[in-house]
């Protein structure tokens, strides 16, 4: 027998005073811990179930966005992978509790998730419509939120991809000017373009914002910008600003020099390599955009939105939200730096203009903009006025829904930090889970329309389909770090995997349905492979249902297990061929259980595609006669007896990518050949 005195503390965990103790024989522990007065726990989340048992005292246990009171004698549940933090409210007295936690059974058995059936709204970062998207542009947030949609509808939840146009950036201004068309018209005829690579890529959008400069959405961001300066989180600031021999105010796609923080080559007002923010006087060696020649500073008077004020708060926020290590990374060194506040008025024509006396002649910067259109998507406009837009938002972002953002590293700082800082100024809930993809790089290097480096969507799009695209970039995709596509590779991986490996596999299952008029057996008798290839199947089906949760959602992933279940198919489905098509005798036991096996894996298959090539995978549910089914949950073995369709009305769906030589040449152009091509823009999508 052991005691434990629940008041003898001796070591530290998550800021608190605590004793540990292992319970022999089991992963589970018990740590009895003590919160100080007013004190509070650190936020954080780990991969163990836990349980709080309250001894002493008063407070609340924040759950997520919830907040529960707690007193002696209370029990809190604490799911696996939940933020969470224990406060006490009391002055006087400690708050004691006890926790027991414990690993899951399996490890990667699968994701508990938070509020299950809530739905979720899901936005991609909208694009500046100063050019059509290449490849680098298309395999970021736009496809990922597209697969992260489909995946959650296939899980059962409701589910809307919301995206919009981010035509106030001064890339669309000075793309205007080399076009010699006015900003709105540059602007709608490259989102035109951009809409349509969207839908020949069968990426599908439950709503689009189109934002104005005087309609009501800008009376909405300038009732939101009038908000946070009437609440003192705005305000004036004479400082220096950078002009052109012309006394044309520079920032943004106006100046460029190197980034004061990490060196690389930077735009105004942010860095795209590093991700920090500057203040466009401070670049290194500046110059003018475009003149090459060297910026002067003038005194001017700015707004500035108080970043550094939420120091706090947003070192709370980063431990809570869900972010990849990069994000968090980048978070933390500027929180660690001291944040510092950021311009929000420009000296600009092109954008919504202030109303805030003495400011009118300046416009809102157009990432700040953005803050506010993420909340005029999320209320679907249906309401009357501004301040009842405002409110509508702040409930969609508390109530019961899962807000998720998805964008490049990047723009990693605006969605991190500086849009939680104004959403928390304003009372809403900032959105908990990010979804970030780094740079993708062409052969080696960077993409770059400048150089003529890169492929445009929709010229690989016209030689091959939409399927092969989504996964040839989803299994590229640059996930926590860059990645690099090379077509080549991309479209050998294509015709090896789909049109020759799954074509086989497809061709050997048909012909063992065949002798069983097309009925899915149960399993018989096992030979050694067959144990074997189950356990496989068995891991293969959990980690796709990790992959596809919220939380822990990688359509690289999905790409990844997709192409070596299909594999791993083929080679078992070769194995086992003698006793698929020969079921005769002894083998008709053995058979059942190969069959079964077979489809179980297809299902697998199945599940994949109808999340990163829908085509296929409706395809492969009308081969499977599953059409309606899309749950992860669903099971390996298919129901015995179930029909399938017979082989014969299900054409198989493959062919080569793309259809000739001549083909992948013409994709491929070098890039003085695609200087010449009237049809390329040459200005990049932000």
């Amino acid at each position: 027998m052991k005691k434990i005195n629940i008041y003898d503390y001796k070591e530290r965990a998550y800021g608190l005073d605590c004793l540990g103790v292992d319970i022999l024989g089991s992963d589970a522990k018990i740590l009895s811990c003590i919160v100080p007065p007013l004190g509070r726990s650190e936020i954080h989340r780990h991969f163990e179930s836990e349980i709080f048992i309250f001894v002493e005292g008063q407070g609340c246990v924040e759950l997520g966005t919830e907040s529960v009171p707690v007193a002696a004698g209370d029990v809190i549940w604490v799911d696996d992978f939940l933020a969470h933090s224990i406060f006490n409210e009391n002055e006087d007295h400690p708050l004691r509790f006890v926790s027991i936690y414990w690993p899951p059974e399996n490890e990667g058995e699968g994701i508990v998730e938070q509020g299950n059936a809530w739905p979720a709204l899901i936005f991609s970062t909208s694009p500046t419509p100063n050019g059509d998207l290449h490849l680098g542009h298309l395999s970021g947030p736009y496809l990922a939120a597209d697969m992260l949609r489909r995946a959650c509808i296939a899980a059962g939840r409701p589910a809307w991809h919301i995206s919009g146009r981010d035509d106030h950036q001064t890339y669309v201004s000075t793309k205007a000017v080399r076009d010699q068309s006015p900003p709105e018209v540059v602007a709608d005829r490259y989102a035109a373009l951009i809409f349509r690579t969207w839908e020949r890529s069968a990426i599908e959008m439950d709503g689009f914002t189109v934002p104005d400069r005087n309609g009501r959405y800008a009376a909405f961001v300038r009732a939101g910008v009038q908000r946070l300066y009437d609440l003192g989180y705005i305000y004036e600031r004479a400082d220096p600003a950078p002009f052109d021999s012309q006394g044309r105010y520079l920032h943004e796609a106006l100046i460029s020099g190197n980034c004061p923080h990490c060196g690389s080559a930077s735009d105004g007002n942010a860095c795209e390599a590093c991700g920090r923010p500057n203040q466009c006087v401070d670049l290194v060696d500046p110059v003018v955009k475009g003149r090459l020649e060297r910026p002067t500073y003038e005194p001017g008077r700015r707004l500035y939105f108080k970043l550094s004020q939420f120091q706090n708060e947003l070192t709370n926020y980063v431990k809570k939200a869900s972010m990849p290590a990069s994000v968090f990374d980048l978070c933390a060194s500027m929180l660690e730096s001291q944040l510092p506040d950021i311009c929000v008025s420009h000296a600009n024509e092109w954008g919504i203009k202030h109303n805030i006396p003495g400011f009118e002649e300046q416009v809102i910067y157009v990432w700040f903009e953005m803050a506010f259109g993420y909340l005029w998507s999320a209320t679907g406009v249906k309401v009357d006025s501004e301040d009842d837009l405002l409110e509508a938002a702040r409930q969609v972002y508390a109530g019961r829904n899962h807000v998720i953002h998805c964008y490049g590293f990047d723009n990693a700082y605006y969605h991190a930090l500086l849009f939680p800082a104004m959403y928390i100024a304003l009372g809403i809930v900032p959105p908990q889970k990010h979804i970030v993809n780094e740079l993708l790089d062409l052969d080696g290097s960077k993409f770059s329309t400048s150089r003529g480096h890169l492929i445009w969507a929709r010229d690989l799009l016209d030689e091959v389909s939409s399927d092969y695209v989504r996964y040839a970039l989803s299994v590229t995709r640059p996930e926590g770090t860059r990645s690099d596509f090379s077509l080549q590779m991309c479209l050998d991986e294509i015709n090896e995997v789909f049109a020759r490996q799954l074509h086989n596999w497809l061709s050997i299952t048909r012909e063992g349905l065949h002798i069983n008029d097309n009925l899915a057996t149960e399993p018989g008798a096992w030979l050694s492979d067959h144990i074997v290839y189950y356990g496989a199947l068995s891991n293969a089906s959990r980690r796709l249902h990790a992959a596809m949760a919220l939380d822990t959602f990688s359509s690289r992933e999905i790409a990844i297990l997709m192409r070596e279940v299909i594999q791993d198919g083929v080679r078992f489905s070769a194995a086992q061929k003698r006793i698929i098509v020969n079921r005769r005798g002894l083998r008709s036991n053995y058979y059942r259980t190969a069959m079964a096996l077979n489809l179980a894996a297809l299902r697998i298959v199945t599940r994949a595609a109808r999340i990163i090539m829908p085509s296929l995978g409706m395809k492969l549910s009308m081969f499977l006669g599953v059409a309606e089914e899309t749950s992860v949950e669903a099971g390996l073995f298919l129901p015995v007896g179930h029909k399938l369709a017979p082989g014969e009305e299900i054409p198989l769906p493959f062919a080569s990518a793309p259809r000739t030589l001549d083909a992948l040449k013409r994709i491929g152009l070098s890039a003085e050949d695609k200087g010449k091509r009237t049809s390329l823009e040459t200005a990049a999508v932000a």
